[in-house]
């Protein structure tokens, strides 16, 4: 093949390639430009309609498998399919029909598909190569078709990308629901629902109160509205309520199955994405108990349980309580409870017991009080619903209490006396301190006598000692300095707590101040005298009374002996006869035990060998011997009596009484006529005494007298 031949191929081989490029640029822009159209066009429809993933996908498919179509018929097969040179040579359009068919069948005799003489051939494709040489055969090619396709490609996508820079939001969106349809993105809208309440847990028989607000596209005239109902049920469509926030808020009532609901305002919704609503119990507090340990100050003090059930619970301020609460729970385990403490922000965390989950308990110590709530909230998140308030009164560590039982006054006392000083003592907690302070005359109390000694040091450590009465021997002759008559002995009792708190303490509390007044033998004697003479006053009415009584049973006994019995009004008055002689057997027992107080005195004071206390110990024994028998036989046959129906069981009491009487009588006026003898001799005998120290004292001053005249001779 010679040069000629050779450049006729060439040059056809160089129009094929370009034909081939022109084809597949212009099936590469068309479809170009139709992926975008469609899919700018697709996604403004989504946006209008918001189709469902399902319909993005197959829409997606369907596409991917047209383009793919096009892409073969309009670009691949142009760039791989066959095009037969003699073919190509038939369409040049530089050339006119003749030119054309000469030079087609040059080439297909070149390429040893013609027929015919060699020689002609070679005239021919000289002539053709001649004709072509003259000519630029690719001007017969007409790009524009191509270049208006890749112009509008190019167009297209221009706007496109100014499009994405100016709303990338918008872009970013199409793109992902376009291409990737299976990921949830929505299509902003001119109103946009923000959902403020999603998936939630409802308390069985309660409200739930459902709310949104719109982000985008609000107006006075905007409604929104809630679809709800059961899941998979009938569903129904309620207007939502606007709040003053912007706020839109529907409350479902007495919520006892499962449902589902979705918003819509506007040209949103949620729908596609429906909310839950799941019901479950509330927990609650079943029951709630409250340890009070006391202070540690408090040593052995116990701890105390109260139930709570809304009345108030005293606590010492230091206390350390542990509230224990057994839980009623719902559907699900209690997440956590507190204590929240009213006019408080601070909360006491309540700790499930090991191994009881339906048990929570609390420790704090009791610094303050005041009203305090126990909430709990379970794994779904409810509140329990009962918050029922319960109060700790918090008080103060009570100061201790000491008082002198005995003796009950203040008292006259010989200095050779011994008096028995009962103490009581009492904390709320325990005693550290139980003493005696005593003084002479103007000189300030001393400590004088320790009521909890040292042997008691185990039982005032543990238990510690709360309450407890101590009594001493007080022994005056022993005291310093040493008293005499005249001088006045004041005493108190001093107790102290066990109370500390904080580096606190308190001070000592000491009880009323009482005195002993000291008087010499004669003085007391003449006390005593006093007070014998008081009791025999006693005895002296005591006496007329039972006179009286005598002659009134005496009276009551007139028609038994008649043989007539009594009527109702004397009955009633053997009644009131019996009920006096109590009366007098209770005085005639009082008088026994102020003469057995004078023995007692004299014992005390060691002078018990006089004759006034000899008396008084005697006269005791005897009156109290008479209450318990004379007297309470004579009042015991009056009721018999008043009780009786016959004459004769009536007689018989009554003469009984009056036996009874008479000698009660004899022995009162016995006892009266012994203490005036006795007085009668105790005058002259006090009379003696007062002349005998009288001539002692002239003696005295005779010698006085005498012995300072012997001096100035």
């Amino acid at each position: 093949m010679n040069d000629r031949q050779h450049d006729i191929l060439k040059r056809l081989a160089s129009v094929r390639r370009r034909v081939r490029l022109l084809l597949a640029a212009e099936g590469a822009a068309i479809l170009f430009v139709m992926a975008l159209a469609c899919g700018v066009s697709f996604a403004l429809l989504d946006w209008w309609v918001d189709f469902p993933g399902l319909i993005r996908v197959l829409v997606l498919a369907v596409g991917c498998g047209l383009g793919a179509g096009w892409c073969w018929r309009r670009v691949v097969r142009p760039l791989v399919a066959t095009i037969p040179l003699d073919q190509l040579a038939l369409r040049l359009g530089i050339m006119n029909p003749e030119e054309r068919d000469e030079l087609a069948g040059a080439v297909s005799f070149l390429d040893g598909h013609g027929s015919g003489s060699t020689k002609i051939w070679e005239r021919v494709v000289a002539t053709t190569s001649q004709h072509a040489a003259e000519k630029s055969w690719g001007r017969g090619l007409n790009p524009r078709r191509s270049a208006r396709s890749v112009g509008a490609a190019v167009v297209l996508f221009g706007g496109v990308a100014w499009t994405a820079h100016v709303l990338p939001e918008l872009a970013e969106i199409g793109r992902s629901r376009l291409l990737a349809p299976w990921v949830s993105v929505e299509w902003p809208r001119r109103v946009q629902i923000i959902p403020e309440t999603r998936d939630v847990t409802a308390a069985f028989g309660e409200s739930v109160t459902l709310a949104m607000h719109v982000s985008r596209g609000d107006d006075p005239f905007l409604r929104a509205y809630v679809e709800w109902g059961p899941a998979g049920g009938e569903m129904r469509k309620s207007l939502m309520q606007r709040e003053a926030d912007g706020t839109f808020q529907f409350a479902i009532e007495d919520v006892r199955v499962p449902l589902e609901y979705s918003y819509s305002a506007g040209d949103d919704n949620t729908k596609q994405r429906p909310f839950h609503i799941s019901v479950a119990r509330r927990p609650e507090t079943d029951s709630a108990r409250i340890a009070i340990r006391p202070p540690p100050y408090a040593r052995g003090a116990s701890t105390i349980m109260h139930e709570l059930t809304g009345a108030p619970v005293s606590v010492v301020r230091g206390s350390h309580a542990r509230v224990e609460v057994q839980v009623r729970h719902g559907d699900s385990a209690v997440r956590e409870g507190s204590i929240r403490f009213a006019g408080s922000d601070e909360t006491i965390a309540l700790i499930p017991m090991a191994g009881r989950e339906s048990e929570l308990t609390a420790e704090f110590e009791v610094a303050d009080g005041g009203s305090f709530e126990i909430g709990l909230i379970d794994a779904d998140g409810l509140e329990s619903r009962t918050r029922q308030m319960y109060e700790l009164v918090v008080k103060e560590d009570e100061l201790p209490a000491v008082e002198i039982l005995s003796p009950t006054d203040d008292i006259d006392m010989t200095p050779r006396g011994v008096v028995e000083v009962s103490v009581r003592g009492r904390d709320d907690f325990g005693l550290a301190s139980l003493l005696v302070y005593a003084g002479v005359d103007e000189d300030p109390l001393e400590p004088a006598f320790d009521l909890l000694p040292v042997e008691d040091e185990g039982r005032k450590a543990e238990p510690a000692i709360r309450e407890t009465k101590r009594s001493i021997q007080w022994r005056l002759g022993f005291m310093e300095p040493r008293v005499a008559p005249g001088n006045v002995i004041e005493y108190a009792a001093e107790a102290g707590d066990l109370f500390e708190l904080d580096g606190v303490r308190h001070e000592a509390v000491r009880s009323a101040t009482r005195r002993i007044h000291i008087v010499s033998e004669s003085q007391f004697a003449e006390s005593l005298r006093a007070s014998l003479s008081a009791a025999t006053a006693q005895l002296r009415r005591l006496a007329s009374e039972m006179r009286t009584v005598r002659s009134d049973t005496a009276r009551l006994n007139e028609g038994p002996l008649v043989r007539r019995s009594m009527g109702n009004r004397e009955r009633e008055q053997a009644s009131r006869l019996a009920r006096e002689m109590r009366r007098i057997a209770k005085a005639g027992k009082e008088t026994s035990r102020q003469l057995e107080e004078i023995a007692s005195r004299a014992d005390e004071n060691r002078v018990s060998r006089l004759d006034v206390a000899l008396q008084a110990k005697r006269l005791g024994r005897r009156i109290r011997s008479m209450a318990k028998e004379s007297i309470r036989e004579a009042g015991s046959a009056l009721s018999r009596a008043s009780e009786s129906e016959r004459f004769e069981q009536q007689g018989e009491a009554l003469s009984k009484a009056l036996a009874e009487e008479d000698s009660v009588l004899a022995d009162m006026m016995e006892m009266l006529d012994s203490l005036e003898r006795w007085n009668d001799f105790a005058d002259m005998a006090r009379l003696i005494r007062e002349l005998l120290d009288r001539q002692e004292d002239l003696e005295r001053v005779c010698a006085r007298l005498a012995g300072a005249g012997r001096s100035s001779h």
